[in-house]
């Protein structure tokens, strides 16, 4: 009695370790502070992510932390990244969600937004515009 009380306290805990899976983490990786993005270029924005399966999703925004309003802050990807994609294909010309376009100057991060978490870049970038040569 005692054998199969042990055996199945063993079964359960060894399910409840399996059923309790960490959430997803998501980690910005690049751009991370200190890039200079050229304006009307695709840019490969690329993350870690830790606990994540196929059906985790994550938003991709862009946001300034010296200006507010539009043009510097909104969302960049459609709301349906796969976290375990691990990037994401910017065209820094990017229109926000709201309409207006990203405007050129420095203080940008990245944002990750997904349902059990979220990260953002450590440091500020630039987003520049592209030099005429005459």
């Amino acid at each position: 009695m005692k054998k199969s009380i042990r055996l199945l306290l063993v079964i359960v805990s060894v399910l409840a370790t399996t059923l309790v899976a960490a959430p997803p983490q998501v980690t910005v990786t690049t751009p991370n502070g200190g890039e200079n993005l050229l304006l009307g270029t695709e840019y490969i924005i690329i993350w870690n992510c830790s606990n994540c399966d196929g059906n985790a999703n994550v938003m991709v925004e862009i946001f300034n932390t010296l200006h507010s309003g539009p043009g510097y802050h909104g969302q960049i990807s459609p709301a349906g990244v796969p976290m375990n994609q691990g990037y994401f294909k910017w065209q820094v010309v990017g229109k926000l969600k709201d309409g207006t376009f990203v405007k050129p100057g420095p203080g940008y991060k990245i944002h990750l937004e997904a349902v059990d978490g979220s990260d953002a870049s450590d440091g500020t970038f630039s987003i520049v515009k592209k030099k005429i040569h005459i």
